[in-house]
């Protein structure tokens, strides 16, 4: 709308299947989709709800306003209108079941075509696609599990104790509630991404969390495409040369290991281009260029080699030398590798 705010919205995806797809489709294949989709149609009205992907997004905001009114107010609703919401919620989840049920009979035929059913399947494909695209597997790395609940364990005496004198019990769930509810949504989306631009938000999610957050964000792509302009082939394809940090920890009766305390930010294995770390070599990823997104990596080197020797450290990462002693707890070193990298937008 001219003068106004437009937002993405999702729009159902309608693929032309060939006419020969029905012919070529095995009659068990299709009976089995067919049995699958009101339970498809089902997940796939869950999702959008969800990931407010739906047609109009009114029911999320009713349905987290009638939810925020019953977290900050449980006490005056708990003994007096409790009952009549068990009720209501019941009958909306036995409506909503139903009506998913019965919704492929509205295009006058009593089955689904096998074009509706694929079509309902790439919707519920792409909604999935929403959730799990979100950087998942770079949240979800054990290293990064493991230190997100030691820190939390260790904090929990703390939230326990700003509860108890600063913030109320439903004071807190409503905005944890906030956050869950309002995660995939395009808009606060949008509005996470705009503050998480500003360090002192990053450095309140350090306190809170006690993960640590890199107050400056770096292009890799600048980073990259300069590494080793001699060695470039051509415009669109350059031989640059990788980084890696190797750490290691001296353990008692087993030496030097590549395991880290629960509680270290120090990962095994850091990479300086990316600003990420790695429990092991073969997790690595090459970096992803914002303006070639299309770009394919080959490896020239048959594997990491080491740019220099140990540096030693003592317990705590300090006080860095090149020799070993009694008293050196921990140690890096540089690595390298050279790949061949072909610019594709």
């Amino acid at each position: 709308m001219p003068g106004g705010t437009v937002y993405a919205q999702f729009v159902s995806f309608q693929r032309e299947y060939p006419q020969s797809l029905l012919g070529d489709t095995p009659p068990e294949v299709i009976a089995a989709l067919i049995a699958i989709y009101p339970v498809l149609v089902t997940a796939n009205r869950i999702l959008g709800f969800i990931t407010w992907t739906t047609d109009s997004c009114y029911r999320n905001f009713v349905v987290f306003c009638l939810y925020s009114l019953l977290i900050l107010h449980w006490n005056n609703y708990f003994l007096i209108v409790l009952p009549t919401i068990m009720a209501l919620s019941f009958c909306c989840y036995a409506w909503f079941i139903r009506k998913s049920y019965v919704e492929f009979g509205e295009s006058g035929h009593s089955s689904p075509t096998i074009e509706e059913v694929l079509n309902t399947l790439d919707n519920f494909t792409m909604r999935s696609s929403l959730i799990f695209d979100m950087n998942i597997k770079e949240m979800a790395s054990k290293r990064k599990i493991r230190s997100l609940l030691t820190n939390l364990s260790v904090l929990t005496p703390l939230y326990s104790l700003f509860m108890k004198h600063h913030v109320s019990a439903n004071t807190w769930i409503f905005m944890v509630s906030l956050i869950m509810y309002t995660y995939y949504s395009s808009p606060f989306m949008a509005m996470r991404q705009l503050l998480w631009r500003f360090k002192p938000l990053r450095y309140v999610a350090q306190v809170l969390t006690g993960e640590h957050y890199p107050l400056e964000d770096k292009d890799v792509e600048i980073t990259i495409l300069n590494l080793n302009t001699r060695e470039s082939i051509d415009r669109n394809t350059k031989i640059a040369e990788l980084h890696l940090v190797e750490n290691q920890r001296r353990w008692l009766g087993v030496g030097w290991c590549s395991k880290m305390f629960l509680w270290e930010e120090t990962p095994s294995y850091y990479s300086p281009d990316t600003k990420r770390g790695f429990d092991t070599l073969s997790q690595y990823e090459f970096p992803l260029l914002r303006n070639y997104p299309h770009s394919t990596w080959t490896w020239v080197d048959d594997s990491w080699r080491a740019n220099g020797g140990w540096t030693y450290f003592d317990y705590h990462w300090q006080d860095g030398q090149q020799q070993d002693s009694l008293t050196r707890y921990t140690r890096r070193r540089l690595l390298k590798r050279k790949c061949l990298l072909s610019l594709r937008r």
